[in-house]
């Protein structure tokens, strides 16, 4: 997703390690904080729907509308909605190679109501206007920084940056962040081994290119719930410290 020299695709396994490095884990406490995959279904994971380009566009409403994109938006009537709290729908209109995804989502009339609603163009890569938020606080798009059991399972390899979510962040921007909702990119987790984690695909995408911070809440990181895991549930590699990921 996205076109090869995004951000989200590049190589950062050999860029320079932030000369704060250590404060930041430090601070985290990254030594005894865990760190969980969002493994499983039903109440844990993001799950998406493809759709093709006939898919029948539904009436949509927002809250915060002035930063969100109108509708109608592709969305099935039985499109899956996350069962946590935000209640993200994420959908990806393969045709066109056009996603959408918006945030805290209940049906309303013949559409949806939502808090947000974004519209990413994934053959361009165009960012949101800054300052915009998305179905994420940092105005970042999910599907392209979830682990997908495609990715994971089928070609044992993820090639992209992984999103993930912290328990508390600083009031700055690092692109391709949109809202100043905390730091957006972290170096590539170096020194890894793969016997820490029974996914080795996961990890090397964290070494490849970098973990991407996206939202602030549970401290977790965002993946296709058809990995068949529970949070807690994964062994050796469910909730670890930070400082193991």
């Amino acid at each position: 997703m996205f076109p090869a020299d995004s951000a989200w695709n590049r190589d950062v396994s050999a860029d320079q390690v932030d000369p704060h490095s250590a404060d930041y884990l430090a601070f985290m406490g990254a030594g005894s904080l865990n760190l969980h995959p969002d493994f499983g279904a039903p109440e844990y994971g993001q799950p998406f729907a493809v759709v093709s380009g006939s898919q029948e566009r539904v009436p949509m409403s927002f809250l915060y509308a002035s930063q969100s994109e109108p509708g109608p938006y592709p969305f099935p009537r039985d499109v899956p909605i996350q069962p946590s709290g935000d209640r993200h729908v994420v959908v990806l209109e393969r045709d066109h190679c056009v996603l959408y995804e918006t945030y805290n989502t209940y049906p309303s009339g013949g559409g949806f109501y939502a808090d947000s609603g974004a519209v990413f163009d994934l053959r361009s890569g165009a960012p949101r206007p800054d300052g915009w938020t998305s179905a994420t606080a940092a105005g970042l798009p999910i599907l392209p920084g979830l682990a997908r059991y495609d990715e994971v399972v089928e070609q044992g390899a993820v090639r992209h940056a992984l999103t993930f979510v912290a328990g508390a962040t600083a009031h700055a921007i690092a692109l391709p962040r949109r809202v100043a909702d905390g730091a957006a990119r972290a170096a590539a987790l170096r020194h890894v081994p793969h016997r820490q984690c029974g996914r080795p695909a996961l990890l090397s995408a964290q070494r490849h290119a970098g973990p991407a911070l996206a939202d602030a809440g549970p401290r977790a990181t965002q993946v296709d719930p058809r990995l068949g895991f529970r949070g807690g549930e994964a062994r050796p590699g469910g909730a670890r410290p930070v400082e193991l990921w």
